[in-house]
């Protein structure tokens, strides 16, 4: 082949995956508009949607006009008052009260921005009750929108954020009007919402947007019937997710009962389960470090040695039903991929998971590995019925494969314990590992002084014990919870399918459907 061919050939592959995009906007656009000359923005999803948007037909309006906003932290004692007034004033940001404990008799759950997008919210904080700052208390059915870092976050606060303290980087909008709830968690999460939420954003290291961004947002005013239909598919998906989080509670407490396990605390030796490890001091024996130790399990680190979790894991393996948690697994599995190939279009490609996205109901920011250049592809995806674990930053969070992430690839901070069928139920591995008793082992087992990690052979010698029925009672309980998720999943993809549907095919169609009462 000659100089000429090969170079002909590499420009045609390089143009096959390029994500460069051509296109003419007019100046109006420029001039009328945000006067912005990179041409990202005129070509942007968002700004296309926008323009989807104005060509509908359909009447609009203004948040204000609809809904209460408010944002915790304004300076002043009728700071609440002015929020719900919509004031264009940019006040000086505060954290709020808030003084943390231990106890979460005496707390409440706090929630940043980043914990509120869990489906659940399995590793909670707490703040004072009687020293933390009210204002930051959240009402179920409010709308919150993360408005500093990572801006246009959204998450509707369902029953299980009932009584909850969230961060004043999260604004609360309230509804006037309940039948307006489902059109406006819509908006909030199509491409134009996203797009009209984030283009005021401003700040060089930490960027924000304000109260009067939210308020004089434009959004669509739809007819009567459509928004009491898009509001019913968010009020079902809001209740199945409640329900899904009260199957897994109580399937996790469960584990407890029916593995007859003695509450944590009798391993505590007169700590409470809450208290801090690293400020715990207690000492081993040098027969802790057998010469026959497994490759790992020489370890000097004091947390390895946290007397709780030697007391517990003797305790099951002393009992007929105990044993090592490889005993009854096909394999775990890290990732092997190092080099990673992207593709912007999802039809090409495999999305990949990782520890921060792990935990998330509609998990954000992903992204996708090429089909056609990543090898051994197949190897790094996951099947129903394994557990996932958290493996790197933040140890021992917890999913179940059910309906969620089947044939999604998962980050090497994503470790696969993939069960044996034959030995135990699937689900009742998950239980256990989010159980206080899972959860005190893998703790223990993390190494690293700046970014803590978990290796694959850890998880082998987890001592687990095997309920008479093999966990199925428990096992049945996690997959009616998974299922339950996934309805609401449905749903709430249901009801943004509509949404963009009308936008796209405007007024008139949609008024045909669903009438013209506004």
């Amino acid at each position: 082949m000659s100089d000429d061919c090969r170079f002909q050939s590499a420009f045609a592959t390089a143009e096959e995956f390029s994500s460069i995009e051509v296109f003419a906007a007019a100046s109006t656009e420029v001039y009328s508009g945000a006067h912005r000359l990179d041409g990202e923005y005129y070509g942007d999803d968002g700004y296309r949607a926008k323009h989807s948007l104005e060509r509908s037909g359909f009447p609009r309006g203004q948040l204000q006009d609809t809904s209460a906003v408010f944002q915790p932290g304004l300076c002043g004692p009728n700071s609440e008052s002015q929020a719900h007034r919509g004031t264009s004033q940019r006040s000086p940001r505060s954290r709020g009260g808030r003084t943390y404990v231990d106890d979460k008799e005496t707390g409440v759950l706090f929630l940043t921005t980043a914990d509120m997008l869990q489906a659940r919210f399995d590793s909670p904080r707490y703040i004072s009750r009687v020293l933390s700052s009210s204002v930051l208390r959240i009402q179920p059915g409010c709308i919150l929108i993360s408005g500093s870092g990572t801006i246009g976050n959204t998450v509707l606060a369902t029953d299980d954020f009932s009584d909850a303290y969230v961060s004043h980087d999260a604004f609360r909008v309230t509804p006037n009007d309940h039948s307006d709830l489902g059109m406006l968690y819509c908006f909030f999460q199509s491409n134009a919402g996203q797009f009209l939420l984030t283009r005021n954003k401003s700040g060089g290291v930490v960027e924000h947007i304000y109260e009067h961004d939210l308020n004089t947002l434009v959004i669509p005013l739809l007819p009567r019937a459509f928004r009491k239909e898009l509001t019913r598919l968010i009020d079902e998906s809001c209740h199945l997710r409640v329900n899904a989080n009260k199957l897994i509670d109580e399937a996790i407490a469960d584990v407890q009962h029916q593995c007859y396990l003695p509450d944590l605390s009798h391993f505590m030796s007169g700590r409470t389960p809450d208290a801090e490890p690293l400020t715990f001091i207690h000492s081993a024996k040098a027969r802790l470090f057998p010469e026959d130790a497994q490759f790992g399990e020489r370890r000097l680190d004091a947390t390895y040695h946290e007397p709780a979790a030697v007391a517990l894991a003797k305790y099951i393996l002393s009992h007929d039903r105990g044993c090592q948690l490889g005993q009854v697994l096909t394999a775990v599995r890290n990732s092997t991929l190092r080099k990673r190939n992207y593709v912007d279009d999802p039809e090409l490609g495999v999305a990949l998971i990782g520890g921060k996205q792990l935990m998330q109901w509609r998990p954000q920011g992903l992204k996708y590995l090429s089909s056609s250049l990543t090898r051994n592809l197949e190897k790094e995806t996951v099947e129903s019925g394994w557990t996932i674990v958290s493996c790197g930053g933040t140890l021992g969070r917890c999913q179940y494969i059910h309906r969620n992430f089947e044939g999604w690839a998962m980050s090497q901070d994503v470790m696969r314990i993939i069960p044996d069928k034959d030995k135990i139920a699937p689900g009742f591995i998950y239980a256990f590992l989010s159980s206080a008793y899972g959860q005190t082992q893998i703790h223990c087992r993390g190494y690293g002084s700046v970014i803590p990690r978990l290796r694959d052979f850890q998880f082998n010698t987890i001592a687990i014990p095997v309920p008479d029925d093999r966990g199925e009672s428990i096992h049945e309980k996690i997959v009616a919870a998974y299922e339950a998720r996934g309805e609401a999943h449905d749903r709430e993809d249901e009801a943004f399918r509509l949404f963009d549907s009308a936008i796209e095919r405007g007024r008139a169609y949609t008024e045909a459907e669903w009438g013209s009462e506004y």
